[in-house]
């Protein structure tokens, strides 16, 4: 996390507590996040998926909503054999001072844009703070937040991830978790009856 503003950053905290964020977010980064799956209609409700392909139960079709990219992930989860509700798992929100963009579409630019109205009911993350003074006390919390913090703002240094490469770094990674997708989609359809 990152040093701010302490009254701002108990302000924000006590917010956090108070406005339903805790219903799907630890105040403690530092403890068990629960295997829980937010429901895409209550995460994303402007999300009008259309099936891409069809699957035999217990496996989900594969699903995409058409025009935004908010659930092109889910395309990609939804080809596993999951066959769970389709939604987004609860994040940590760790290390948000030193990112650059918000969800994991990296389509808000800014803390204090995820949380404003001003991106609409349907958007993704649809959950705001109209009072600005309201917002800027939850931004300066967010940013605050470590493994070490309970909540609460502490003074640590943050060092960047130390750069990798090769099939184990985070691109190398996404490959191969594409590449498994794509073979579990394939041999979907060249299994399907005509």
């Amino acid at each position: 996390g990152m040093d701010g503003n302490p009254d701002a950053i108990a302000r924000g905290r006590q917010l956090f507590r108070t406005v339903g964020c805790t219903g799907c977010h630890n105040v403690d980064q530092g403890k068990f996040v629960p295997p829980f799956i937010v429901p895409m209609k209550t995460i994303f409700p402007g999300d009008r998926p259309v099936v891409l392909a069809q699957r035999q139960p217990p496996l989900n079709p594969v699903l995409n909503t058409a025009g935004n990219i908010f659930d092109d992930k889910m395309a990609v989860v939804n080809a596993s054999l999951r066959g769970e509700e389709r939604g987004i798992a609860l994040p940590l929100l760790l290390d948000l001072a030193r990112k650059p963009v918000f969800l994991h579409d990296n389509s808000v630019p800014t803390l204090d844009n995820l949380l404003s109205p001003s991106r609409g009911a349907t958007a993704p993350h649809p959950f705001y703070l109209a009072d600005a003074s309201q917002r800027a006390g939850m931004v300066e919390f967010l940013r605050s937040l470590d493994t070490n913090s309970s909540g609460k703002a502490t003074r640590t240094s943050v060092n960047p991830p130390a750069k990798t490469s090769g099939v184990f770094g985070w691109s190398g990674l996404f490959v191969l978790f594409t590449g498994v997708a794509l073979l579990k989609l394939r041999s979907t359809f060249s299994h399907r009856v005509p």
